[in-house]
C-alpha cells in the first residue's frame, strides 16, 4: 500500500503506512476490514478527522500515540466509514475516452458523483503515457501512468498519438 501511495504523489501517507505496516496496533484498530486496500485510507481519514474536528493538533508527528489514545473510536471509524477518494489520477484513464469520443470537437462534460469536480480540468493537466504526453507545456499537474493494454491508447483519431511536448488540446471542456 505505501508503494500506491508514493506512486499517488503522496509521500506523507507512504511514510506512514510504512512505518506502521506491522505495528499490531494498527492490525488491532483495522481488524479484518475488507477489502484490505481501503484500511490505511479509512484509519488515515479517521486521523483526519480528529484533526478536522479539533480532537487532535497536529496529528502525524505523533501519530502512534494518536492512536492509541483514540483506538476504539478509530476502530469503529475504520469499520463503518467508507473510502470517498478524489483522484484527479483518474482523469489519465479517461483521456483517451474523451479524446475518442470528442473526435477533434469542443467536448462539454458534466460530472455527477462525488469527485468534487476535479474531473471537470481535465483538459487543464499534461499527460504522460510512456514516452508520449498530451495537454498543455508548463500544466500545473501531470498525470502518468503504465497503460495495461497490450496496444498504447491512441489520443486523437485525427493526430498523431499523444502527440508530442506542444501538442495542443485536440478537446476542449466548456
Amino acid at each position: 500500500m505505501a508503494d500506491d501511495f508514493e506512486r499517488g504523489g503522496s509521500k506523507l501517507y507512504a511514510a506512514l503506512a510504512r512505518s506502521l505496516a506491522d505495528d499490531p496496533l494498527v492490525a488491532d484498530i483495522v481488524g479484518d476490514h475488507e477489502p484490505r486496500w481501503e484500511a490505511p485510507l479509512r484509519l488515515f481519514g479517521g486521523v483526519h478527522y480528529l484533526e478536522l474536528s479539533g480532537v487532535v493538533q497536529h496529528p502525524w508527528p505523533k501519530l502512534r500515540g494518536v492512536l492509541e489514545a483514540n483506538r476504539d473510536w478509530l476502530a469503529r471509524f475504520v469499520a463503518e466509514h467508507p473510502v470517498q477518494t478524489n483522484e484527479v489520477q483518474r482523469c489519465w484513464g479517461l483521456l483517451p475516452g474523451f479524446l475518442s469520443v470528442a473526435d477533434d470537437r469542443p467536448l462539454d462534460l458534466i460530472e455527477l458523483g462525488p469527485s468534487a469536480g476535479l474531473n471537470l480540468f481535465w483538459d487543464d493537466y499534461r499527460y504522460r503515457y510512456g514516452d508520449r504526453i498530451w495537454g498543455k507545456p508548463g500544466a500545473p499537474l501531470e498525470l502518468g501512468g503504465r497503460p495495461r493494454a497490450v496496444r498504447r491508447p491512441s489520443c486523437s483519431r485525427s493526430s498523431p498519438p499523444c502527440g508530442g511536448a506542444s501538442a495542443s488540446t485536440a478537446a476542449r471542456s466548456t
